[in-house]
């Protein structure tokens, strides 16, 4: 066998090297990322849960408005149940509403 010159040794410690420190760069770009990932996958699940409470809003308005209507024009009492619990329901959405923005005032300032 013939010996293996100290250049080539030298060379391949280089390459050896060079891949580990590139290996290391991968490593902290993947982190940085999935880091970003999960930090923009919590601010979508906030922007959901404030999307699901408004549409909540807008639902039990439009129970209390159907409840009112079905009263004025049939003067029937059973119609306004609705409306009645409507008041409730409403602040208690509204409520959480202002819970979440509380919870996460960046989500709101951070553009998309």
């Amino acid at each position: 066998m013939k010996k293996v010159s100290n250049s080539i040794i030298q060379q391949l410690q280089i390459v050896f090297s060079f891949s580990i420190l590139l290996l290391f760069f991968s490593l902290l770009a993947s982190y940085y990322s999935t880091q970003k990932l999960i930090n923009n996958s919590e601010l979508v699940n906030h922007t959901n849960k404030v999307l699901i409470e408004a549409e909540a809003i807008m639902s039990h308005m439009k129970d209390a408005e159907t409840g009112q209507r079905g009263f004025l024009i049939t003067s029937d009492p059973q119609f306004l149940k609705p409306y009645e619990g409507a008041y409730e329901k409403t602040t208690d959405s509204y409520n959480s509403l202002v819970e979440l923005d509380l919870r996460q005032p960046r989500a709101a300032e951070k553009p998309p």
